[in-house]
């Protein structure tokens, strides 16, 4: 049961990050296609369901075969690098008005938290979720119920079946930089278990996706915002707060994730654990002083390209090729024992 809820923990904290708390990733994926958006995340949501089951089912296999490759692996450290950039400087984009003081010593709690996960490893990872993750859901339900209450402001939507196209780059955006990790996380399940977490996993992100997809359609006028979901409660500061609050930790624990899937793939080249770990903290630290919007509107296309590329080969074709053997071993033991009975 612990192995369990560790592993939906760690697939909800993963896929929680700035981006999808905020409602900006709802907005770009769904909310602007209109009515048709709520078609588009059923399909995500089944989508979702099967990719974190391959995720699950390949515990181990996909770190072996990244470690086999030279290739893959700087192309899983480059992409790494992107997005945990982009992590570090959304966090420091939401904690900017807390005075100087209070941002250097938040600043230095991220750089501490993240040395100390990247050195433990993912049982620190699934420990941090599953204490932090239960709060975030609450909180969020709390201020999504909330923001159900405000008055509609409705808006001219582009109604257009090329949306179609968004729900699986969302699934690849959302799975491929955390595939290592997730993928670890199930070593100590079973295939039915896997089944469980899967959708269970899939169930929470879907109300969210849901009813979160609602509150934005009918508040047209936060599309163009960075955070939608906080400008719809900058009235009420305790909800205001609350709202910072699971934006970042959904933040922090993407963060922690891309970490030691940074770590895994560094260790291959950096042998000392000490360069390892500081080159993985460090570097996309730096690197985010460069900005928010200016990583996510350079480097974010290519790097979702690469993700797709990674995916497939890391996981997707080995597993549809594991799947087609067993079902050709199977097909040739019928046979072979509807021949024994002659």
């Amino acid at each position: 049961m612990k192995s369990i809820l560790f592993s939906i923990f760690l697939i909800v904290g993963s896929v929680i990050g700035s981006g999808f708390s905020s409602g900006k990733e709802m907005v770009v994926y769904f909310s602007r296609f209109g009515k048709i958006s709520y078609l588009y995340i059923l399909i995500t949501c089944v989508l979702f369901v099967f990719v974190f089951y391959i995720l699950l089912n390949n515990a181990g296999k996909a770190e072996k075969k990244l470690k086999k490759s030279y290739i893959l692996n700087l192309l899983n450290i480059f992409i790494c690098f992107i997005f945990a950039s982009s992590m570090f400087a959304g966090l420091k984009s939401l904690i900017s008005n807390s005075g100087a003081i209070i941002y250097i010593i938040l600043c230095l709690f991220l750089v501490t938290s993240c040395f100390f996960v990247t050195i433990i490893g993912l049982d620190s990872l699934q420990k941090i979720n599953l204490i932090l993750m239960p709060v975030i859901i609450l909180i969020f339900l709390i201020v999504l119920i909330y923001c159900s209450s405000l008055e509609a402001v409705l808006g001219v939507y582009k109604l257009t079946k090329l949306g179609i196209f968004f729900s699986p780059l969302y699934v690849i955006l959302n799975t491929s930089t955390a595939g290592i990790v997730i993928s670890n996380s199930g070593k100590n399940l079973t295939k039915k278990q896997t089944w469980i977490v899967s959708i269970i996993s899939t169930s929470i992100l879907s109300v969210f996706l849901l009813f979160g997809n609602y509150i934005l359609q009918r508040n047209f006028h936060s599309f163009d915002l960075d955070m939608p979901f906080l400008y719809l409660v900058n009235n009420s500061l305790i909800l205001s707060n609350l709202m910072k609050f699971v934006i970042f930790v959904g933040c922090i624990t993407s963060l922690f994730s891309l970490c030691i899937t940074l770590k895994i793939s560094l260790s291959i080249i950096v042998k000392k654990e000490i360069s390892t770990v500081l080159i993985t903290v460090l570097v996309p630290f730096v690197i985010s002083e460069f900005g928010f919007s200016e990583i996510v509107s350079i480097f974010y296309p290519v790097a979702s390209i690469l993700g797709i590329y990674i995916l497939f080969d890391l996981f997707l074709i080995p597993f549809f090729k594991q799947a087609d053997n067993e079902i050709h071993t199977t097909s040739e033991k019928a046979e072979d024992k509807g021949a024994s009975h002659y």
